[in-house]
């Protein structure tokens, strides 16, 4: 019964404090009615999104906004501090503040935060749960958060998803940097400043007349202080009985607080204020736990003063003036290091009666009372790790001493959740074996559990991470557990074939690591975001689209991954060499690589640094770069204890050897043995994401050693891997390195409509280099009416031979062409004086097109663009096709038709002629007509007999001489159950 009487009272005085954040500042009776100015914030919350008032201490902002706002049911008042910074912490407010306007807002982001949502989402869901209801949300003292970019970036979410019926009012000392993107912001921000706060005269003097004995007149208040609202109240340089300094003050306003108001009360008085600084909200009971001697008595004596203050109705109960407060605590901090410290202690106490653990934490660190600290902060750990925000659990981390964090597992789990979020492995590694062997190992939480599995693993401890495995109980985190360490075996399972349901937690990235080495591309695409998406899912999400051959998109995912603000070692030091590689940026990729290997080392993950060298083997084998490093790096891995503990790394060190000692050309019978050790695991492993390759790589060295059958086995292999992917881009990888395999399948096949034709269909096109969207300086739309488009805006050439020239080093590789080749493209051959004049003509006109950043070098032999990449309609289309035909069939006819219906927005350059322009008119007319093909069979095996004929016919209209389309005509024909049809077709 005790207990929920404690608990009840402790939850009353929460609800008061939070209530105190929640309620306007009080207006007191003397303070000078300004209906001019009320008018105005009325008029501008009522015409624009978000309205700030930015100004100085003491201009009246909050009292503005007070008065304009008394009685507006649509008010949510919220006023920050210190403590707001936390972005968990400041969402809580927020909804605190929106839900006693709109009770449906409550529970909203506190619920997201829990399901697993980051801040930013939790904050739009926040902001739409008002749709409907007519809001005004004003953050007060809002310089709080100006330095803090998470919780800035909290705010951000809420302007950009925010309703129309919301109004945002910002009322502050400091310009807050928000994203001038934000929906919320976008031509709808508004901002009051000084000039609008100041007195006029006519309000000074009003507020002059209420302060006796003030030698200055209004007139020249207002020319002393420009109207600055508290200036003008607080002349005290001008009184005679006051002299700067005379109080240890230099600011007029705290010199004025010195002697015109803390001057005036006895010893009591100010102690209490000073000593009560702290508070908010000052009451008998609160003052009397941080050392005020008969506080009740004290606190009724202020009443009789005039202070910048205001009183609550129930009791001797004060609220102290922002500005006042502000100099009161620092009046605290002159006191000796003693008295703050024991000032702070008493908080914390006060603060833990009430039930704040997380605040009476912080009191107790700032106050160096380690072992009252640590009392509470195992209990105040779990609700901030909750909310992510991770400064504040380092915090408290740093001051804990290393010999004390292995006593409190709250504290521990607090590190592995730290250790997580800022990729920090060894620290992690270090806690979990803290936990192994402390004495409270027996009684962890399946969550902290799970996070110590999850340490070990990454930090080069698997078989630690199964001891850890061993030790849950069943449910969905050990489940998870569970899959992540089958991914190292190769036993069978039935439980690996069926991965476990997300759970909406962090451990969710160990389901997205084994999707992709289990190859469920699809799974790891499709996966739902979470709160860790930033810094873990995202750039899984990216190495799936890019081992699905959706490259451009990988490439624009794991740009925005770096972008963003969030840990991203993996990301930049792995994904994005791994793209660049792929898009054949080889030179990028390896300077990627190395230049991040030292963070990836850093971080503590023995598995990231695996990963990173064998990427770097791979990319120098496939490219022919320094081939011997590369088996060196190889070799060295095969050596290191650490990677026997990793089946999959294993593997693939025996994969990217056997390939290296396939290129040695001298060397087969030693390849096809580490070949088929890579290939065999992965098959009893059930690890896909590299068999297509690795199988490939067999099939030529079985063939070599005279081993036909063996080698159209692997070959097949590799087939089948590739389709359960659902993407070919791979096993397409592999078949250009070794295309005698293709050819070799191709002669065994019966007819000419297999799987292996169509891959030999899709290599035979011609290759494009990928274009690199976020690059993009110059857009230039060369199908249907030429259009050049710099940094948004179109731009026309003065000479139109400008375009046609732009055209051409669009296609050529590098955009550098031979100048005489250029020559004869353009104008068709011909080369004297004239044509020769044109074209530097053309070219000189070319640069006023391009950006400042751009050179356009013309020398004796060769013409280039460079510092700029120009992305043309075509050279999309072409990508399209070929990221078309990496892709599993569902995608593969939504990529396929996508790229049709670009091709049929008009002729290449339309309206201009010449023998090149023509000749790339027909390049882009095969691939179209083969990429109608290929939609018209994808669209036959689905039973769409109407849109394969559709395809069909436009593909016999361009080419009327494909045997395959006619073919395929006649069993759509046939289909239908038509016989005359069927004749008909092939009498056509």
């Amino acid at each position: 019964m005790k207990e929920t009487a404690t608990s009840t009272s402790q939850s009353a005085v929460r609800d008061r404090i939070i209530r105190s954040k929640l309620r306007p500042p009080d207006v007191q009776d003397r303070v000078v009615a300004r209906p001019r100015l009320e008018r105005h914030l009325i008029e501008l919350i009522a015409s624009v999104p978000v309205l700030a008032i930015y100004a100085t201490p003491g201009s009246g902002k909050s009292t503005a906004a007070a008065e304009a706002l008394r009685g507006d049911d649509r008010l949510a008042w919220l006023t920050l501090d210190e403590s707001d910074v936390a972005p968990g912490r400041l969402l809580m407010y927020l909804e605190a503040a929106l839900a006693r306007t709109v009770p449906d807002a409550d529970g909203v982001a506190t619920g997201a935060l829990t399901d697993g949502l980051d801040h930013v989402e939790a904050a739009g869901l926040l902001a739409e749960s008002v749709e409907g209801r007519p809001v005004v949300l004003v953050l007060d003292e809002s310089e709080h958060i100006a330095d803090a970019p998470r919780a800035l970036a909290v705010l951000d979410a809420l302007l950009r998803y925010a309703p129309a019926s919301l109004r945002v009012l910002l009322i502050g000392r400091r310009d807050l940097p928000l994203d001038g993107r934000a929906g919320g912001l976008a031509g709808g921000l508004r901002v009051v400043d000084e000039g609008d706060l100041a007195f006029t005269p006519d309000e000074a003097a009003e507020a002059l007349e209420r302060q006796p004995g003030t030698p200055v007149t209004a007139e020249e208040a207002v020319a002393a202080t420009h109207g600055w609202v508290t200036g003008v109240l607080f002349e005290a340089w001008r009184f005679e009985e006051h002299v700067v300094g005379t109080g240890g003050e230099v600011d007029p306003l705290h010199g004025y607080l010195s002697t015109q108001i803390l001057g005036r009360l006895d010893e009591p008085q100010r102690e209490l204020l000073v000593l009560t600084a702290p508070l908010r909200r000052v009451d008998p009971a609160s003052a009397a736990r941080l050392g005020v001697q008969d506080a009740q008595a004290v606190l009724e004596s202020l009443r009789h003063h005039h202070l910048p203050a205001g009183w609550e109705p129930e009791g001797p109960t004060l609220r102290c003036h922002s500005r006042f407060r502000e100099y009161l605590l620092e009046l605290l901090r002159r006191r000796d290091d003693e008295t703050i410290r024991r000032q702070r202690r008493l908080h914390g106490d006060l603060l833990l009666e009430w039930g704040q653990l997380e605040e009476a934490t912080e009191e107790y660190f700032a106050a160096g009372a380690i072992d009252a600290a640590l009392a509470t902060a195992d209990g105040a750990i779990e609700s901030v790790v909750d909310r992510l925000d991770l400064d504040v659990v380092d915090r408290w981390l740093t001051s804990v001493p290393p010999d004390e964090l292995p006593r409190h597992p709250g504290l521990l789990t607090g590190e592995l959740m730290l250790a997580l979020g800022r990729e920090d492995y060894g620290r992690g590694r270090a806690a979990a074996e803290a936990l192994l062997g402390g004495e409270h190992n027996g009684g962890l939480s399946p969550r902290t559990l799970s996070l110590m599995a999850w340490c070990l693993w990454v930090a080069g401890a698997p078989d630690r991470s199964r001891d850890v495995e061993a030790r849950m109980p069943p449910g969905p985190e050990r489940r998870v557990i569970r899959h992540l360490l089958q991914g190292n075996d190769n036993e069978p399972s039935v439980e690996r074939d069926t991965p476990p349901e997300p759970t909406g937690t962090p451990l969710d990235a160990l389901l997205l690591r084994t999707n992709y080495i289990y190859g469920r591309l699809r799974a790891v695409r499709d996966a739902p975001l979470t709160r860790w998406s930033s810094a873990v899912m995202v750039p899984w999400r990216a190495d799936a689209a890019r081992a699905m051959g959706r490259l451009d998109q990988a490439y624009e995912d794991v740009r925005a991954a770096l972008a963003a603000d969030v840990v991203a070692a993996r990301t930049e030091g792995i994904v994005l060499p791994h793209v660049l590689g792929d898009l054949g940026r080889i030179d990028d990729a390896l300077r990627a690589l190395l230049v991040a290997r030292r963070r990836l080392l850093e971080s503590g993950s023995v598995v990231w640094e695996i990963q990173s060298l064998l990427l770097e083997a791979r990319l120098r084998l496939r490219f022919d770069v320094d081939r011997d490093h590369a088996m060196a790096v190889l070799a060295a891995l095969a050596a290191r204890p650490e990677t026997a503990q990793y089946t999959l790394f294993a593997e693939q060190v025996a994969a990217w050897s056997g390939l290296g000692l396939l290129l040695a050309g001298d060397q087969d019978v030693a390849a096809r043995a580490k070949l088929e050790e890579a290939v065999d695991s992965m098959v009893a492993g059930r690890r896909i994401i590299e068999l297509p390759a690795t199988a490939i790589y067999l099939a030529e060295a079985c063939w070599r050693l005279g081993d036909g059958e063996e080698a159209d086995a692997a070959a097949d292999l590799a087939l089948d891997a590739a389709q359960q992917q659902g993407s070919q881009h791979n096993l397409l990888q592999a078949l250009s390195d070794f295309p005698a395999v293709l050819v070799r399948r191709l002669d065994a096949e019966p007819t000419a409509d297999s799987a292996w034709h169509a891959l030999g269909r899709v290599l035979a096109a011609r290759s494009v280099e990928v274009g690199l969207p976020l690059d993009h300086q110059v857009r230039f739309h060369d199908l249907g009416a030429a259009r050049v488009v710099v940094d948004g805006e179109v731009v026309r050439p003065k000479i139109t031979k400008s375009l046609e020239v732009l055209a051409f080093l669009a296609e050529a590789p590098g955009h550098r062409a031979g100048r005489n080749s250029l020559m004869a493209a353009v104008f068709d051959g011909r080369s004297d004086h004239s044509t020769r004049t044109y074209l530097r003509q053309a070219i000189h006109r070319l640069r006023d097109l391009l950006p400042a950043d751009a050179e356009l070098v013309l020398d004796a032999d060769h013409v280039e663009v460079a510092g700029v990449t120009i992305a043309t309609d075509s050279g999309r289309l072409e990508r399209m096709l070929d990221e078309a035909a990496r892709l599993g069939d569902g995608e593969r006819l939504e990529a396929l038709e996508a790229g049709l219906r670009l091709y049929e927005t008009g002729e290449y350059l339309a309206g201009r002629d010449s023998l090149w322009i023509d000749q790339r008119r027909g390049q882009l007319a095969g691939r179209a007509t083969d990429a109608r093909f290929a939609a018209a069979e994808l669209r036959f095996a689905h039973s769409d007999l109407g849109a394969a004929q559709a395809h069909l016919d436009a593909a016999l209209s361009a080419d009327p001489y494909r045997e395959r389309v006619w073919r395929l005509a006649m069993r759509v024909a046939a289909a239908y159950g038509d016989d005359d049809r069927v004749v008909a077709v092939f009498r056509r």
